[in-house]
């Protein structure tokens, strides 16, 4: 099962450059599950052994310094990320019957990311112009 998971993870990210099929929800949020776990234990790991500076109210601020390679690895597994997972959610939105446009929602403030969060939740839609089963439904009228 395991194997399987990451086979499918290795899959997603060989497809950084298809923003033309469609991806369904498992595809989707393992690996947008995959990518949070891995950058949520690197900033732990981060703000145990990278660079720490206390604020003027007495809190520690974890940031990234370059200074140490764990910083590099951080900043290199995030940029390297963002590509397939662009990529993916633009099928998703497709196998929802929506434009991949749809993933500028993101940037309007405040509500952006909920309507796209909502937007990567909905099911498939067979009847999409994006699905296989819309392109077999033309081949036979």
């Amino acid at each position: 099962m395991i194997k399987e998971y990451f086979s499918s993870i290795w899959e997603t990210v060989k497809d950084f450059s298809d923003y033309s099929s469609c991806a369904t929800r498992k595809e989707f949020w393992g690996f947008f599950l995959f990518g949070l776990f891995v950058i949520v234990v690197s900033y732990i790991l981060l703000f145990t052994f990278g660079t720490v500076r206390e604020i003027a109210s007495g809190a520690k601020v974890a940031y990234i310094s370059m200074s140490h390679p764990w910083d590099w690895f951080v900043s290199a597994f995030i940029i390297i990320y963002l590509f397939p997972l662009v990529a993916v959610a633009v099928r998703r939105l497709h196998d929802s019957g929506r434009s991949g446009i749809w993933i500028l929602v993101f940037f309007v403030p405040l509500v952006g990311l909920w309507i796209l969060l909502f937007l990567l939740c909905l099911p498939t839609n067979p009847n999409s112009e994006y699905s296989e089963t819309f392109f077999d439904s033309l081949d036979e009228e």
